[in-house]
């Protein structure tokens, strides 16, 4: 709209220049005022992208680190789970040996050699053993025998060192390499004619020499079978952990000749899901060929991450997920480690910067309503603000940089952290199975020192002893004179009580029972011993089921349940005393009861009861590094309950 001619004139010129300088001025101030505030905006949208982009950084660095530490946690159950299968092997082989050693003793003189082989045969057979184990037995013929199948012959069955040698030739080759030792560890193949080319299944078998029939008896696991079964326990090893850091970690397998499939073998997010395959067109929450980029890199994935859209449910938005991933080749393994970005911290600092905006905005609108109006205001109204939002702004930015630096810090720290804990967790597994192997070599050498003198006491003294009183017998019916006789008589009974202390010492040192009918017949022995020295009724009961328990924890058995005896007789005063034996949830129990003083159980108590050698906390800590347990009863004056607890062989 024009202005009025009456309007213009010299009069008004003032008040116009006025009117314009001042519109001029206002819209020269609007403008650089919005240049000034945009200009520290677009500052601080760089600043926040570059914390965005450290933050996910760190990220990205904490998931690599806690997937290589899952990787060597792996690999280093894969190597443990393989040496205790082949350990296993040499276990079961000496369990085998000592029963066919055991039976030959039994029925030397009364059965023929060939009755004593089918039963030495038939109770190998019997021997609790896994699955994924075979008993093989070789006789002196060099035929090889599957004793899991009715003593079958197993033609098929070769030895890799000599694949050639058959028959006696074979046998020849055993007993060289076996002369050492009579015992050791061999690479066998099996030839499958259902596998193509005739494909040789091989496996490791581990051999001991029976001398009494020239045989050789041993357990053997294929190879094939020795990996399932180290990828089923370290599967349910990881599964059983429930660490909360494994919530987005998963394990897949590479399937498929072409190897464009993934079988889910663990996913903590989604457990619904193990069991099923993925093919190379399966999507995310937005449509994108994840398995497909996933194959792809998988050949060099070094600290790399593929980006996934994910979407709970239908009504919620996808969410991104960064997955970094790792192949584990020997089991044609992929295994993955997956972090969400929008954390609370992210989430705030954008609720911050849409505020301010917001802010922004509405301060621009009303400071141009006001330069309309009022120029000048205006103007102090935009340097103000201007000033205000740069000192807002700087120390938010100073609050920012301090943040970013606590995160690299903590971050650092949590790296350190996780490595010292995975130091100390693996130092205290390699000690406690340290240990636990240096207490069962100590307490076997101890025992073979205790068998030793024992024979030599039983051998040696006590032959000569017997001896002599036989000889005394014949010197005492030639004697005429009655006080050479009397005197004759009284040498006589002290060379018996010798005779019956020996023999006494020998069963405390070593009871010979103990190692040729087991630990119920030796326990049985001690309490006819017991009884008949200490003059204390005792009872024994059995539930007669068969108990095959390891060496040392045989022998720590007994001991401990002498140990128990003594305290009953000596410290609880007792005059009835009751020991039973039986089987349930594949351990052994033994509940040793009696009815004297009784004490108040504490750990205390225990302590204070420790003697030197074997007191009840020995027996408590001893049967823990052997998978056992120590349960102790007690009231004053209403006697004590002790029970035994400790694993079968193979459970």
């Amino acid at each position: 709209m024009p202005f009025p001619e009456s309007y213009v004139g010299e009069h008004n010129i003032v008040k116009l220049n006025f009117f314009s300088l001042m519109v001029i001025i206002g819209l020269l101030s609007l403008s650089m005022g919005y240049l000034f505030i945009s200009s520290y905006y677009d500052d601080f949208i760089t600043e926040f992208e570059n914390i965005k982009h450290d933050y996910i950084y760190l990220q990205k660095e904490k998931t690599v680190s806690q997937l290589h530490i899952e990787l060597e946690n792996i690999a280093m159950q894969n190597d443990q789970i393989n040496r205790s299968l082949i350990e296993n092997l040499k276990k079961k082989t000496y369990s085998a040996y000592k029963i066919a050693r055991v039976i030959e003793a039994t029925y030397h003189k009364k059965k023929s050699e060939q009755e004593i082989k089918s039963i030495v045969v038939s109770s190998v057979r019997s021997i609790r053993r896994e699955s994924y184990t075979d008993c093989y037995l070789i006789d002196q013929y060099g035929h090889i025998y599957s004793l899991d199948q009715e003593q079958e012959k197993r033609p098929d069955v070769f030895f890799i060192d000599f694949p050639d040698k058959t028959g006696l030739s074979l046998m020849k080759r055993l007993s060289i390499k076996t002369r050492t030792q009579s015992e050791a560890y061999f690479r066998y193949g099996t030839k499958d004619d259902n596998q193509p080319n005739n494909e040789h299944l091989n496996g490791t078998m581990f051999l001991k020499h029976y001398e009494s029939f020239n045989w050789f008896i041993g357990f053997g696991i294929s190879d094939f079978m020795a990996r399932k079964t180290t990828i089923d326990k370290v599967l349910s090893n990881l599964k059983n952990q429930g660490a909360d850091h494994r919530a987005d970690f998963e394990i897949y397998e590479v399937l498929g000749a072409s190897q464009s499939a993934l079988g889910i073998l663990m996913d903590n997010r989604h457990p619904e899901l193990v069991g099923s395959v993925l093919n190379i067109n399966t999507k995310d929450a937005k449509g994108g060929f994840f398995l497909k980029e996933l194959l792809e890199k998988r050949e060099n994935p070094e600290n790399q991450f593929i980006e996934i859209w994910e979407q709970k449910t239908k009504s919620e938005p996808a969410m991104l997920k960064y997955t970094h991933f790792k192949s584990y080749s020997k089991w044609n393994w992929l295994i993955t480690k997956s972090f969400f970005p929008d954390s609370h911290e992210e989430i705030n600092i954008r609720n911050k910067i849409e505020a301010l905006e917001r802010n922004i905005k509405d301060k621009l609108l009303y400071i141009a309503i006001l330069f309309l109006f009022f120029v000048v205001i205006a103007i102090l109204v935009s340097i103000v603000f201007s000033r205000k939002f740069g000192v807002i702004f700087n120390n938010y930015k100073s609050k920012v940089e301090i943040r970013t630096r606590e995160l690299a810090e903590k971050n650092r720290q949590l790296k350190d952290k996780i490595h010292e804990n995975a130091l100390v967790e693996n130092s205290l597994r390699e000690g406690e199975y340290r240990l636990r192997q240096l207490a069962s070599e100590v307490q076997l050498a101890e025992e073979r020192e205790r068998r030793q003198i024992a024979e030599d006491l039983h051998d040696s003294i006590g032959s000569t002893l017997s001896i002599s009183n036989l000889k005394l017998e014949m010197l005492g019916s030639k004697l005429t004179d009655l006080t050479s006789k009397k005197d004759l008589e009284s040498t006589h009974q002290l060379i018996k009580q010798v005779i019956q202390q020996t023999r006494f010492l020998t069963f405390q040192l070593s009871p010979p029972i103990l190692y040729k009918m087991g630990l119920e017949a030796a326990l049985y022995g001690l309490l006819e011993q017991t009884e008949r020295l200490h003059h204390l009724k005792t009872e024994f009961e059995d539930d007669r089921q068969e108990k095959y328990l390891e060496e040392d924890i045989r022998i720590h058995l007994f001991r401990s349940v002498r140990e128990l005896v003594v305290n009953s007789i000596k410290h609880a005063k007792a005059d009835w005393l009751k020991v039973s034996v039986w089987k349930k949830n594949h351990k052994i129990h033994i509940e040793v009861l009696d009815d004297g003083q009784g004490f108040n159980v504490t750990q205390e108590a225990i302590s204070s009861h420790e003697k030197a050698g074997f007191g009840l906390f020995s027996i408590r800590e001893r049967l823990k590094l052997l998978g056992g347990q120590l349960i102790i009863e007690s009231e004053i004056d209403k006697g004590t309950r002790v029970v035994i607890e400790a694993p079968l062989k193979g459970q």
